[in-house]
């Protein structure tokens, strides 16, 4: 008697016999599925847009300290070559020169 107890309940929740096949139901259900399905799709493509927009905005960034970087090690490798060339000719018992002079 549970057997029948429980086709009942589930043709209930079906709202079809499911020995007969009747799948009326059925489909809504499998739309439904689908529909979330697809809204996660789109719940993960939207995320991994925002991830990849980060990523882009953080390697420009990165590429724009590196240059701005490189240009300022570039202007201090200049300012120390003059400040060298200034030391070897007092080492060499030369007069610095007075642009060097004025680097100090």
């Amino acid at each position: 008697m549970s057997n029948a107890n429980t086709a009942d309940r589930l043709q209930k929740v079906l709202g079809f016999d499911a020995a007969k096949g009747n799948n009326g139901n059925a489909d809504a259900f499998k739309d439904a599925l689908e529909e979330l399905k697809e809204e996660r799709r789109q719940e993960g493509k939207i995320k991994a847009k925002e991830l990849l927009k980060k990523a882009m905005e953080l390697r420009a960034k990165q590429d724009k300290a590196r240059k701005e970087f490189e240009a300022a090690a570039s202007k201090f490798d200049k300012e120390l070559g003059k400040l060298l060339k200034t030391i070897e000719s007092m080492a060499n018992g030369q007069e610095p020169e007075p642009e060097a002079e004025e680097a100090k």
